[in-house]
């Protein structure tokens, strides 16, 4: 999957994909220098499964709750 986040020019993101225990599948945290930022997100060889993607930056933070079927 894509994540892609617009809007945010010169501001500190963190992005994580984690397991239920915890464990952290992918981090990118970076000052954003464009306006816009995309990053491709490969979980094809993860196993069937519930993930979260958390994105915070500043004040705000959000989780998604992600489910993998196979």
């Amino acid at each position: 999957f894509t994540v892609e986040v617009s809007g945010m020019n010169g501001q500190m993101v963190d992005i994580q994909v984690t397991n239920t225990l915890g464990n952290i599948l992918f981090s990118d945290k970076r000052t954003l220098s464009n306006k816009s930022y995309q990053e491709v997100i490969d979980l094809r060889n993860s196993p069937t499964g519930v993930y979260l993607l958390r994105f915070s930056s500043g004040n705000f933070s959000q989780v998604i709750k992600l489910v993998i079927t196979k």
